[in-house]
């Protein structure tokens, strides 16, 4: 496949548009540089590869998710608005209505990017090292468990602590934008 407008409406249909991440094995070469990504790397390592632009791209690809879902959100809380009498609006600021709103799809946004990328890929870690040391030693996996589940527990107990500043702050911020 060497014609270039072939591998480029491979590029865009296949691996963007159906999100067919396979087909950067087929059109991209195994020590392709990946120059967008490069960030000041020295030339050495820079990452390489098929792999590196599947990552890429199903990174794109969940940063649109989260767009689309939050996009979503604020229609429907929109149209929820628009079912209302005019007199609804009238005791209450339209611009204070349309911060509230923003205010919740941006919540709901870092809420879904915080889960994905901060959240749980240290859980699946954690999952895969107890199955990795169960095949070495049950007793270390008990003591890791144990460890983990004493670490979720701390962890919860540290949100827990937090929650006055959070009321504080979301009643602050109400009282900001009414």
């Amino acid at each position: 496949m060497d014609d270039p407008k072939q591998l480029i409406s491979r590029f865009v249909e296949e691996l963007w548009n159906e999100r067919r991440l396979d087909v950067a094995d087929a059109i991209f070469a195994k020590d392709c540089v990946t120059h967008q990504l490069r960030s000041g790397m020295p030339a050495d390592a820079v990452p390489r590869g098929p792999q590196v632009i599947k990552e890429h791209v199903a990174s794109w690809i969940a940063s649109y998710i989260f767009v689309a879902v939050t996009g979503d959100l604020r229609r429907d809380l929109f149209r929820h608005l628009t079912g209302h009498a005019p007199s609804y609006f009238i005791d209450r600021m339209p611009g204070t209505l349309t911060s509230r709103i923003t205010a919740t799809s941006n919540a709901v946004f870092t809420l879904q990017n915080m889960s994905v990328w901060n959240v749980f890929p240290p859980c699946m870690a954690t999952l895969i090292a107890i199955a990795l040391v169960v095949t070495v030693s049950a007793p270390m996996a008990a003591a890791l468990m144990a460890l983990a589940g004493i670490l979720v527990v701390a962890m919860f107990h540290l949100a827990a602590a937090g929650r006055p500043l959070h009321h504080e702050f979301a009643n602050r911020a109400a009282a900001v934008d009414g």
